[in-house]
């Protein structure tokens, strides 16, 4: 597992549900956690990156929002196995990327806080709650899991945007 390969949407892959992590201490379940991280941490905006991604089924995301000034809940740098999102009731639309989707943004209406429960890289159970950025980002990341990308959420085309470069 060395380089660093995005999969891209439309592959395969990321349309499938990815399978629940049976065993966390398993040595393949580790290297994909230490892929995600390293996968992650390589690229300096790259918020959260689920297991499909980098081209696994496990069910598995990492995330670290917390170094995005949006971010209202600060949970750091986080790895969940089988999530589960109970989610709230308030909602709000904003726009979302994802480095599987590299060329387009999209307005995507998602729910402002929620619990996020699973199985943290020790195997101990964490429920965690969060909200504004942090929480649109762990239901980008499950999302993935589920086979899903942003664009499936967009309402419209109108709402599906060139994504912008900026330069320094």
């Amino acid at each position: 597992m060395c380089g660093i390969e995005i999969v891209l949407y439309p592959q395969s892959i990321l349309r499938q549900k990815c399978i629940d992590v049976v065993d966390i201490n398993d040595e393949k379940v580790q290297n994909v956690i230490l892929h995600l991280l390293n996968v992650m941490d390589s690229f300096e905006h790259c918020v959260g990156l689920a297991a499909n991604q980098i081209g696994f089924d496990l069910n598995i995301f990492v995330a670290d929002a917390s170094k995005n000034l949006k971010c209202e809940s600060k949970h750091g740098r986080i790895v969940v196995a089988n999530p589960i999102l109970q989610l709230g009731g308030e909602k709000e639309k904003l726009r979302e990327g994802c480095m599987s989707v590299p060329d387009f943004t999209g307005d995507v209406v998602r729910s402002k806080s929620l619990i996020l429960s699973g199985i943290d890289e020790t195997g101990d159970q964490i429920s965690l709650e969060a909200s504004g950025f942090e929480a649109r980002v762990f239901q980008h990341e499950v999302d993935h899991l589920s086979g899903k990308v942003f664009l499936d959420r967009v309402q419209s085309s109108r709402e599906v945007h060139a994504r912008r470069t900026y330069r320094n």
